[in-house]
């Protein structure tokens, strides 16, 4: 109960927060469901800094929180948008049958690239990764990776719709040798910029 208050009262803080730019990103597949809403916090001299929260969740009751920091490239009008920084995860994922409950902690770094070429009137396709090697995962896992791809619509500045597939796994700690895949699934996607 605790937790989910604590959930509740973060998101809100992000709310609350009065920004230049937010965002408001949700991906739903058949078994999968991720908010991700950001908002610029900073504005540095190479480009913004993007403050974010979202959560992951499936039908087996896996549920992963994460928040990032990432700076942006500035150049909305560019064809090509690059995000770099790191993010702070927890989770409690392996409640599947026969996979095996583990709870971590990591902070990864990784990126996300969007080229939207002029000539294609709104279509783009982007790619992210994320990474938490041993060193910095903690608890029951010993490594954290999460990557992706996906084809971007932009409907109009303020929002735009995608297709892309995502995975996410964990390796096991010493204790449980192995790697768990939480999610490989294809999502549909809709941003919303306001």
């Amino acid at each position: 109960m605790f937790k989910s208050r604590l959930l509740i009262a973060a998101m809100l803080l992000f709310c609350v927060h009065s920004a230049f730019a937010d965002m408001l990103n949700v991906q739903l597949s058949n078994h999968t469901g991720r908010f991700v809403y950001s908002t610029e916090s900073f504005g540095g001299q190479y480009g913004p800094i993007d403050m974010e929260g979202g959560l992951f969740f499936n039908q087996d009751n896996d549920k992963i929180l994460h928040f990032g920091l990432m700076v942006r490239n500035d150049t909305m009008d560019a064809p090509l948008v690059i995000s770099v920084g790191a993010r702070a995860y927890y989770g409690d994922v392996g409640h599947k049958a026969g996979q095996i409950r583990t709870k971590f902690a990591a902070i990864a770094v990784g990126g996300e690239l969007l080229v939207i070429p002029d000539n294609l009137g709104g279509f783009g396709f982007g790619a992210f990764y994320y990474l938490a090697p041993s060193v910095v995962t903690y608890m029951d896992a010993n490594r954290f990776n999460e990557y992706g791809v996906r084809l971007n619509y932009e409907v109009t500045r303020q929002a735009d719709i995608s297709l892309g597939y995502r995975k996410i796994s964990v390796d096991l700690n010493n204790n449980n040798v192995g790697k768990q895949t939480v999610d490989s699934s294809v999502y549909f996607g809709i941003g919303l910029r306001f």
